[in-house]
């Protein structure tokens, strides 16, 4: 997305917008159908080549806390989506490769995987409204009292 033009950018972020204020809306109503082909959709969008797809983010994001903020869409996912989730949020939030195994049996070794120190860009990177919307997301999908 890096060598994008600018016009289809905005348009992939005004389509990006436009999802999230229809998800916004409707998520009270939404069935079990179409929470499921929701989220498999930001899911699979969202990582481009193992990277956030930045450009679409945050919209993607409320989108997706939107859905998960009503508990009886997070009682009824997936229990391969809800792990896609978490760890799509965890991901964002640690500014880890989004296409990094999910968190293994063994903390131990999920432990290790991370980087010892903090990067320099980490650091100066500070909070963003992305990670304020993701860190809500995964608020909602660890309160969910049939997370497994």
């Amino acid at each position: 997305f890096i060598d994008a033009q600018p016009v289809a950018l905005a348009r992939l972020q005004r389509a990006a917008q436009m999802l999230r204020s229809l998800v916004d809306k409707a998520a009270p109503i939404l069935t079990r159908k179409v929470v499921k082909a929701l989220v498999t959709h930001i899911l699979q969008m969202i990582n481009h080549r193992g990277t956030l797809l930045r450009p679409v983010a945050t919209a993607y994001m409320s989108a997706l806390c939107a859905v998960v903020s009503h508990q009886h869409h997070v009682d009824h996912l997936d229990p391969e989506d809800w792990r896609a989730a978490t760890c799509l949020c965890f991901n964002i939030l640690l500014g880890r490769d989004l296409d990094s195994p999910a968190g293994s049996s063994d903390p131990t070794a999920w432990l290790a995987s991370l980087p010892s120190s903090p990067t320099l860009a980490a650091h100066q990177r500070g909070l963003s409204l992305e990670d304020t919307v993701t860190a809500d997301c995964l608020r909602h999908l660890l309160a969910s009292t049939v997370a497994p």
